[in-house]
């Protein structure tokens, strides 16, 4: 041994001999089993790699030591390789290449290469290294894979539940999905003719709530639901938004599901770095006003200013009593210290009728917001970009000018006739 003492087969024997049980114990018969036959002949070395990569969430994994190269792996949501034959001993160069792993860190990929001697020359060259699978040579995979897109959402994720009415999960669902990211897990099938069946519920801040639900029967057409999806049967080439990919009798499995979240918040149309804002989220009417520019005493009169959406994050216009026939959205109190850029977004079928200002005048920018025209803010109407209008305005406020009666509105000034029609607000700020 490394520190100079000796052993022998029947001491060794004894230290291992429960490491059987204690992987059964902390991993399930299922698994010690692929770990012996990984062992021993090679196979699910694919399915470990990918169990080990979805957990952190990379895409490519890159083994050796198994002495057989390995340039992928079959219908999987990452890439794994093997180097193969890197060090071969005197005795086996002859009969063997040696092989060993090319790897693009910038776009996360990776080839296997052979040295050949071609007439005395060692010569670089592509290697014809064969894919990897997740399951055993004479089995087939009904699992579902699925990708829980959430990088267009600007609230995270939280798990509230999942469960597994047919197979288990090798990588159980995330926790949580931050903004910007994506989840991805797998449920697996167990030997038999069941398949796979399953479901998630993710929760954002305001309760909005996504109960996710697929499945990969064996006997049976695949399924999904719970918001748009897109489907594909090898996880490269993707069906259309909400079609069930069908590759045909016998080739529908495995099953990728990717779900795409929709975000109630819109998106600007301008860039962040340009423009910076952040969306303003609350969990009550009053909460969103005093946070539209955080005036602790600005409160939203559900009959005169307009009704809170806490899933989506948004005010509705109101007909209000006062002013019969002009829809508006309103918030008001005093005034304090105020020094931030406000941002309005306009939706819904009377968007475009809709004027946003405020009372008493910024110091700096007026009193009526400047409307989006494609590339800047400037005087007059947002023009219509993707459904909504954009609006914006420097608010300052101080103190010495402050005033009791400070309000915040939108209304339909522009309608002509009657029967004007509602619009949503959502709001944004950054301070300076």
């Amino acid at each position: 041994m490394a520190d100079g003492r000796t052993t022998t087969i029947t001491e060794a024997k004894d230290v291992y001999k429960e490491l059987q049980n204690s992987w059964v114990t902390k991993y399930g018969k299922l698994e010690a089993a692929k770990a012996a036959i990984a062992d021993a002949k090679g196979w699910y070395m694919g399915w470990f790699a990918q169990k080990l990569a979805l957990y952190p969430g990379t895409d490519l994994v890159v083994m050796g030591h198994t002495h057989t190269a390995i340039s992928g792996l079959k219908n999987a949501l990452i890439q794994y390789v093997n180097s193969g034959f890197e060090c071969p001993s005197k005795p086996d160069i002859s009969t063997h290449h040696s092989t060993f792993i090319e790897i693009d860190t910038v776009n996360c990929k990776a080839k296997v290469l052979e040295v050949i001697n071609q007439n005395g020359n060692y010569k670089i060259q592509p290697n014809q290294a064969s894919q990897d699978s997740v399951v055993g040579l004479q089995s087939e995979d009904f699992s579902c894979y699925v990708i829980v897109d959430n990088t267009s959402g600007t609230t995270e994720l939280t798990r509230s539940n999942f469960s597994a009415k047919h197979g288990y999960y090798v990588v159980e669902p995330p926790t949580s999905i931050p903004p910007g990211k994506k989840g991805r897990f797998w449920i697996q099938d167990y030997p038999g003719t069941v398949g796979t069946e399953g479901e998630v519920t993710y929760t954002t801040p305001t309760g909005s709530k996504f109960n996710l639900t697929y499945a990969c029967p064996t006997l049976s057409s695949n399924k999904c639901a719970g918001t748009d999806f897109y489907t594909s049967n090898d996880g490269v080439n993707w069906g259309k938004l909400n079609q069930i990919v069908d590759s045909g009798i016998g080739r529908n499995h495995p099953f990728f599901v990717k779900f795409s979240l929709p975000d109630p918040i819109p998106k600007p149309p301008f860039l962040n770095t340009e423009y910076q804002y952040e969306p303003v989220i609350a969990n009550s009417g009053n909460d969103w006003a005093k946070a539209v520019f955080d005036c602790p005493a600005w409160t939203l009169n559900p009959i005169e200013g307009g009704i809170f959406n806490s899933a989506d994050q948004c005010v509705d216009s109101v007909n209000p009593p006062s002013t019969k026939g002009l829809l508006t959205v309103l918030v008001a109190g005093p005034s304090t210290d105020v020094n931030c850029v406000s941002y309005i977004c306009v939706g819904g079928p009377g968007a475009g009728e809709v004027d946003v200002a405020i009372y008493p005048e910024s110091i700096l920018g007026g009193s009526k917001y400047l409307g989006w025209n494609g590339s800047r803010f400037v005087e007059g109407p947002a023009i219509n970009s993707n459904g909504y209008y954009w609006y914006r305005l420097v608010v300052q406020w101080k103190k010495p000018y402050a005033d009791p009666n400070a309000v915040f509105y939108a209304k339909s000034y522009r309608h002509q006739g009657s029967g004007a029609k509602p619009f949503k607000i959502w709001a944004y700020k950054n301070a300076f």
